[in-house]
């Protein structure tokens, strides 16, 4: 009996820290990060904001009458 109490010990308070919960509610509250607010304004002397080498009126002004642009998204396959 001396060896297999300590067993029987850890294996009870295992089974017991481990049980499985069927309620999400008992779990932690997951954390959110608090979204940075986004400003629609560009401001020109910003420095992370690469300078354009051609304007929109540059770009349409290039396209041929008929020219589009097919843009395809890929997602990973489901299981």
């Amino acid at each position: 009996m001396g060896r297999s109490l300590p067993i029987i010990l850890i294996l009870t308070v295992s089974v017991l820290a481990c049980r499985p919960t069927d309620d999400p509610a008992e779990g932690p509250e997951p954390v959110v990060p608090e979204a940075p607010e986004i400003s629609t304004e560009l401001d020109a002397d910003d420095s992370s904001i690469l300078k354009r080498p051609f304007t929109a009126d540059e770009i349409r002004g290039e396209m041929i009458e008929g020219f589009s642009v097919v843009l395809q998204r890929s997602r990973p396959e489901s299981p």
